[in-house]
C-alpha cells in the first residue's frame, strides 16, 4: 500500500487530487491511502449536490468557509470538526468487490478496528441498516448510510465512493467533535437538518480544545496507516 500525505491546501485543490489519483490508479497496482490538512474550514458536497438549496453562501463566504464539489456522491460535509482521508483501491486487488456495498464494509471494518482503540470500553459499535422507508438526506452526518460505522446508534463514520473500471475512490469522514451549533444556524439553509445533526452524530472526543482535535487528527492518522497496512 502507498501512502500519500498532502499538506496544507484548498479544498478545491485536495479534491482535484483525488480525482486525479482516481483517473491515473493502477488496476493491477497497490492501493493508496491519501491523508490531507484544509487549508482553511472547508465544506464539501457530494457530485450531485446542489450547494445553494443547503448552504448560505454569502454568510459561509463571510465566515472563510472554503466549500468545493466532491468527485464523489454523499451529502454536504463540514471539514472542521471531523477527520477526512481517503483511500483508493485497485480493481485488480483480491479486496476489490463487484458489489459496491462490499466495498464500503470493507473500508468501513478497518475503520472501526482503528478507531475503536479511541473509544471508552463501553462503547458499541455497529453497521447501519437502513429500512425500506429511510430518506436520503443531503447532509452526510444528519442520517446514516448503508454500512456507515455506528457508536451506540449515532453515526461516527461516513463516507461516499465513485468507482470507475480501474478501482474506486473511498473519501471518509471520522467525527471528532460536535460541531458549534451556532456555525451551522448561520450557514445552513435547513434548520430541522442541524437538529438532525446534533442528533444522530456521534462524537469520537465529545467537546475537546483545539490542541486536543489536533492531537487526535494525527492519533488517528497512525491508526488508519498502521490498520490498514495489516490487512491489506
Amino acid at each position: 500500500m502507498k501512502v500519500l500525505k498532502t499538506p496544507l491546501e484548498m479544498a478545491s485543490r485536495i479534491m482535484q487530487i483525488d480525482a486525479d489519483l482516481l483517473q491515473a490508479l493502477d488496476p493491477a497496482g497497490e492501493p493508496v491511502l491519501h491523508f490531507y490538512q484544509w487549508r482553511h474550514d472547508a465544506l464539501t458536497y457530494g457530485y450531485f449536490v446542489d450547494i445553494e438549496q443547503w448552504v448560505q453562501r454569502d454568510v459561509a463566504y463571510k465566515k472563510g468557509l472554503d466549500m468545493a464539489r466532491r468527485p464523489t456522491g454523499g451529502g454536504v460535509v463540514f471539514h472542521i470538526w471531523d477527520f477526512a482521508f481517503s483511500f483508493l483501491m485497485p480493481s485488480g486487488h483480491p479486496m476489490c468487490f463487484a458489489d459496491p456495498l462490499k466495498n464500503y464494509h470493507f473500508v468501513h471494518a478497518l475503520v472501526q478496528k482503528a478507531i475503536i482503540r479511541l473509544l471508552p470500553p463501553e462503547a458499541k459499535s455497529s453497521f447501519f441498516h437502513p429500512p425500506k422507508s429511510s430518506s436520503d438526506l443531503s447532509f452526510c452526518m444528519a442520517q446514516p448510510s448503508q454500512y456507515d460505522l455506528l457508536i451506540d446508534q449515532k453515526k461516527i463514520a461516513g463516507a461516499a465512493q465513485r468507482r470507475k473500471k480501474n478501482g474506486y475512490l473511498h473519501q471518509g469522514t471520522i467525527s471528532l467533535a460536535l460541531p458549534d451549533r451556532e456555525y451551522l444556524q448561520e450557514v445552513v439553509l435547513a434548520p430541522k437538518m442541524v437538529d438532525q445533526i446534533f442528533a444522530s452524530t456521534y462524537p469520537l472526543l465529545g467537546s475537546c480544545t483545539p490542541k486536543r482535535l489536533l492531537e487526535a487528527k494525527q492519533e488517528l492518522q497512525e491508526l488508519l496507516q498502521e490498520t490498514f497496512f495489516r490487512h491489506l
